[in-house]
């Protein structure tokens, strides 16, 4: 029916009122309302429920969904299918009450939670006639449930288990007691062993059985298990070993009413059935998630244990993980303090010897007193031995505290030496230039030292538990050795000890290097003392040696200098016609000498000589010369007249500087390879872990993006290691023929692209380039280094990066003026030359440039140029800096040309198929490393053997050698080093194939297996398919060895 506005009937008008009541208010209501037919087609929704929710939850008709990107979601996370909506099952006459439907939707990712109330309509008949749905948004309430029940869940879940045993104790009081009273003497106790004793005590008087024991796994004690029992035999404490690996099987209480029908490995089944044990209970310590030990209650008959029982271990249990978790991390921090401690001692001792070292020039007694300092700081017994001129070995020094022990060892040394072919000892250190650390010295090891039963016995005496030797080196030569000998029981030498005696034995050869240098000068002037009284002896003479030009030779009256031989002329750069005209003392003086000058003349006239002295002249050019004088009066002249003889000293400056320059990049350098190599060991476990758990997932996993994260920022700090290893001149370098100009090239669009677009780029590359023998990727490194610094230098100005390529001969003075001028030979280099337009740098800058983690930027690590100088040196070549404040920056870099021309290398082959078989054995000191591994190769198929030392890797080597195919060295290990270890495989084994792994590169890895035949190498970090792939080319016979060219196998 129908009727104009405010005629009809009057029942009618109310209906349309309230009707119109009725949408407005379903239009303010927050709840969304939706009304279907009995054909699931929609009658009515309010505007709240199309905010809400879409087609798919208003529409109960299967056929009719469209996901339109949007995904809905039951509790627990299981998708919702269009039979499970509420409207859907209203229609089917169910009655829905709190619903609970997550909503994500393509503009809201984070979704919503909507609770839901569904009805069924039905007519007077009681036909279903529809269905109706109320809508509700619950998104704030459910995270309000969440965070108030995830509160109350952290406030009670330190209170629950306390609370638990609170309850059931109300049931065991006589257990409960005995408990509460051993809680309070186990967590106030810190002692591991008397801890473990009480627990032994508690378990017998809690639970009846025939036999018990207790444990506690100590990882820091070389004895992985701690082991009391009672009831039980001898044997069984031997076997604790296989006790530790049925504790690391169960991760719960675990009860077995009888062993014969338990599920135990064979080795635990043995080792009950040994002790006639029928029943057991065991029950693990964990403490923060970690096996820190067991509780076992054995039965010679099957009788079960109850759970009353069971209830009693676990509660002694979890008191006894709480007590050994603090005493461990009471222990923990103890060593720790002593470990810092001992690094006080260290560096304490390292700078006064450092200071003792530099009081004198004395250096054979300072080196007594350095090492008689050593005792007992960092050693019981030290002894200095040094290299002579003639190449025989001299004990210089032997400290002992007590003076006649010291006289053991000279004694020793002098009836035993070692030969100069030594393979261990004084011997093997001063030939090969490496330390050596033996950390326990076992009787077997004196047994292989000793060349008689006699001297194994003066061995024995001498007490020794842990030796170690380290070279005196300066300029790269080996000038002497130091060795440390610790007697007592509880100091083994380690790699911090190994590292502060290198560095002592470094500043020993400093000091002996500088005294030694200061002797010859001694000895210079007092030669030029000697000629100089020699040549006033008689006119004859004086003439010869004017003429000798061994010296520069001036005569002079007053300040005027009247003549003077060639050899001064020459070092000073005038002619003898400047001397005609009249040449003064004053003019050729450096300024700032002129007060030594005015002293020696005031000497002269007192003593009628002065004694030698250093000063600088000013040549005719302006540059400085150094010079070593020394004058005397001419007795009998009418004038105040002398003579004064020159020695040139420009070769000893050149050489004090480089001396500088040497010892401050060999500092930075050890400190840049030590921290990337550590580094590198912990980002093989990042890399390699992440790596695996990201082949685990699906494409479409929501966690691969963070594992992808992961592996990026884990290479990008692989990638800031490399550039430390090259600063350090131990980068890995793979060598081959490289192009410059093709190179520059090849990434010019990447450098382009890398600069700001104010900043243009000119490539002026020579075509007919001499190849270089260098890593193609180090180079570009380089180059991107050196252009990336001249477009920051540029700034926000407009400006220019030019690069040029070239040949250039270099000769004898070019390489003298060399920032690397010891590695610099003779010969055809190609040049690299990376000229910019910004903003030039002083010299205190230039002088720094090259220092690591130095910058003149806001941000940045200071790693690029230092980088560039690392990867220069590592190829024995030069790189020269020209700049000039306000005129922009010219860098130049000499690499020496290779013989040949240059041939495209062949691309490498990528092996997809990772999938092997054979028996491995990893070798690493570092845990995360091994584990990594280990993890890493048994997925691709591989059966894995691990060893964290070189030792027991050859215990493991020795049982299982005829199954081991391959093994994956460590290069840097305690106890044994790669090398040793590796030596000693080849003793059980010739023909086993091993791969050296290290976080330092492949040349260091040749200098030190020379002459070993390695089949190939990896270098750290790895991710788990690097290492797979690396180690089926080798077991196929496809990679190439240590050290060989590209393509060239090396396997055994």
């Amino acid at each position: 029916m129908s009727a104009a506005k405010g005629t009809g009937p009057p029942r009618e008008r109310r209906f349309r009122g309230q009707l119109k009541a009725l949408e407005c208010a379903l239009d303010q209501m927050r709840e969304g309302i939706v009304v279907l037919d009995r054909n699931g087609r929609l009658l009515l929704s309010n505007p709240a429920a199309r905010r809400m929710v879409d087609e798919r939850l208003m529409l109960a008709a299967p056929e009719r969904h469209n996901s339109n990107g949007t995904s809905l979601l039951l509790e627990g996370g299981r998708p919702c299918s269009p039979d499970e909506l509420p409207l859907a099952r209203a229609l089917r006459g169910e009655t829905v009450h709190s619903a609970q439907i997550f909503v994500r939707k393509p503009g809201a990712p984070d979704g919503v939670w909507l609770g839901v109330n569904a009805y069924p309509l039905r007519n007077e008949n009681g036909e279903l006639n529809g269905a109706v749905a109320v809508f509700r948004d619950a998104t704030e309430q459910r995270q309000a449930e969440e965070e108030r029940a995830r509160l109350l869940a952290s406030e009670y879940a330190a209170r629950r288990e306390i609370e638990q045993a609170l309850e059931t104790a109300r049931r065991r009081e006589a257990r409960l007691k005995l408990l509460l009273d051993a809680s309070g003497v186990l967590l106030g106790s810190i002692e591991p062993g008397g801890m473990l004793r009480v627990v032994l005590d508690l378990a017998q008087k809690l639970i009846p059985a025939d036999a018990y024991a207790a444990s506690r796994v100590n990882p820091s004690a070389e004895s992985g298990l701690a082991l009391l029992t009672s009831g039980l035999s001898k044997e069984f404490e031997n076997e604790a070993g296989r006790l530790e690996d049925c504790a690391r099987e169960i991760d719960a209480p675990v009860a077995f009413q009888d062993i014969v029908d338990a599920p135990l490995t064979e080795k635990c089944r043995e080792l009950y059935r040994a002790e006639g044990i029928r029943s057991a209970l065991a029950v693990p310590f964990r403490s923060q998630g970690k096996l820190s030990g067991g509780l076992w209650f054995f039965r010679r008959e099957p009788q079960p244990f109850d759970e009353s029982e069971i209830w009693a271990a676990s509660a002694l249990a979890n008191l006894a993980a709480a007590a050994i978790g603090a005493a461990n991390l009471y222990e923990d921090q103890k060593r720790m303090r002593a470990e810092a401690q001992a690094a006080e001692r260290r560096a304490a001792f390292l700078a006064d010897a450092t200071a003792l070292l530099g009081s004198s020039l004395d250096y054979e007694t300072t080196l007594a007193q350095v090492a008689r300092m050593a005792v007992p700081r960092i050693a019981d017994w030290c002894a200095v031995s040094m290299v002579e001129t003639d190449g025989s070995v001299r004990q210089l020094a032997v400290a002992h505290s007590d003076p006649a022990r010291a006289q053991s060892l000279r004694n020793l040394a002098q009836r035993y030496p070692l030969p100069p072919d030594s393979p261990f000892g004084v011997p093997h250190v001063l030939r090969t230039g490496e330390s050596e650390i033996v950390s326990a010295v076992t009787d077997t090891v004196l047994a292989v030292a000793a060349r008689s039963e006699e001297q194994l016995e003066m061995l024995r005496n001498l007490g020794i538990v842990s030796y170690m030797c380290v070279p005196v080196v300066a300029r790269g030569r080996t000038l002497g050795a130091i060795s440390f000998l610790s007697t007592q029981p509880g100091r083994h030498y380690g790699r911090d000890d190994l590292a502060i005696a290198e560095h002592l034995g470094r500043r020993a050869g400093l000091a002996i290097d500088n005294a030694r240098l200061y002797a010859t000068a001694h000895r210079e002037r007092a030669a030029a003392q000697e000629a100089l009284e020699s040549a006033l002896r008689s006119e004859k003479r004086f003439r010869r040696l004017v003429e000798s030009g061994i010296m520069g030779i001036i005569l002079g009256e007053g300040d005027v200098i009247v003549d003077a031989n060639d050899v001064f002329l020459n070092m000073i750069g005038y002619t003898r016609e400047d001397l005609a005209e009249g040449l003064r003392w004053a003019a050729i003086t450096a300024p700032e000498y002129a007060h030594a000058g005015a002293k020696a003349q005031s000497e002269m006239l007192a003593n009628g000589a002065c004694a030698p002295y250093e000063t600088e002249y000013v040549r005719k050019d302006g540059t400085r010369l150094p010079a070593l004088i020394g004058a005397v009066l001419l007795e009998g002249a009418p004038r105040f007249s002398w003579v004064c003889f020159v020695v040139d000293l420009t070769e000893r400056r050149r050489l004090e500087q480089r001396l500088r320059e040497s010892q401050k990049l060999e500092s930075i350098g050890l400190l840049a390879g030590g921290v990337a190599h550590d580094f590198n060991n912990l980002l093989t476990g990042i890399l390699g872990n992440a790596s695996l758990a990201l082949e685990e997932l699906p494409v479409n996993h929501p966690v691969r993006p963070i594992l992808e994260n992961v592996i990026l920022a884990s290479e990008r700090a692989a990638h800031l290691t490399r550039q430390l290893l090259a600063y350090s001149g131990k980068g890995r370098f793979i060598i081959q023929p490289v192009n410059i100009s093709e190179l520059v090239r090849e990434i010019g669009a990447l450098l382009r692209m890398t600069i700001p677009k104010k900043v243009h780029l000119r490539l002026e590359l020579e075509d007919k380039l001499p190849p270089v023998e260098a890593d193609s990727s180090q180079i570009q490194q380089l180059v991107m280094n050196l252009v990336l610094n001249g477009a920051e230098a540029i700034g926000d100005a407009i400006g220019t990066v030019v690069v040029t390529t070239g040949v250039r001969e270099v000769d004898e003075t070019y390489s003298q003026s060399a920032l690397m001028r010891d590695e610099l030979a003779p010969g055809k280099y190609v040049y690299l030359e990376v000229h910019d337009t910004g903003c030039g740098m002083d010299e205190q800058t230039k002088a720094r440039i090259f220092d690591p983690f130095f910058t003149t930027k806001f941000t940045g690590r200071g790693l690029g140029l230092a980088a560039a100088l690392g990867i220069v040196r590592g190829h024995k070549g030069d790189i020269k800096v020209y700049s000039t404040p306000g005129r922009g920056s010219t860098f130049k870099v000499l690499l020496p040309a290779a013989a040949g021309s240059y041939t495209e290398a062949a691309p490498e082959v990528q092996y997809q198929e990772l999938q092997g078989m054979g028996t491995l054995l990893i070798v690493d000191d570092e845990d995360i490393v091994l584990k990594t591994g280990k993890v890493a190769l048994e997925r691709y198929g591989y059966r894995v053997l691990a060893a964290s030392n070189g030792r027991e890797a050859l215990d493991i080597f020795r049982e299982a050698s005829g199954e081991i195919s391959l093994v994956l060295l460590d290069m840097t290990m305690p106890v044994m080093s790669g090398e040793e270890t590796l030596a000693e495989l080849r003793r059980i084994r010739p023909d086993v194939r091993v791969v050296v792994s290290s976080g330092y590169n492949e040349l260091e890895a040749v200098r030190r297996f020379r002459g070993a035949a390695v089949a190939g190498f990896i270098q750290k970090p790895y991710t788990a398919a690097q290492l797979a792939g690396k180690v089926k080319a080798v077991l196929e016979g496809r990679a190439r060895g240590l050290g060989a060219a590209e393509g060239q196998s090396s396997t055994p």
